[in-house]
């Protein structure tokens, strides 16, 4: 494995996003090479003064814009639009196919 590779690998093997194999083989390479070690710990250590700064927040999750919808009745904002919305949406619901 060259220094490259692991380049490409090292985020997704700390997110523990690697499939096994890739893993075990970047794990190996790491016991192995200190000058991978040392870009780990770089990473790891830019990563914790993020965290520490506070400007670091995770992605929103892949169905947010969804499960907010599905709220909107439960929460009596059915009706609800803001302005200039409805109009637009009666349009779009009206467009001749």
């Amino acid at each position: 494995m060259n220094f490259r590779r692991v380049q490409d690998l090292l985020s997704d093997y700390h997110d523990g996003l690697l499939p096994p194999r890739d893993a075990a083989a970047l794990a190996a390479h790491l016991r192995a090479c200190p000058a991978c070690t040392r870009l780990r710990a770089a990473l790891a250590t830019i990563e914790a003064r993020v965290y520490a700064t506070g400007g670091w927040q995770p992605a929103p999750p892949p169905d947010l814009g969804r499960r907010a919808v599905d709220r909107w009745p439960a929460e009596g904002l059915s009706g609800w639009a803001p302005r200039g919305w409805r109009s637009a949406s009666l349009a779009w619901h009206c467009w001749p196919c």
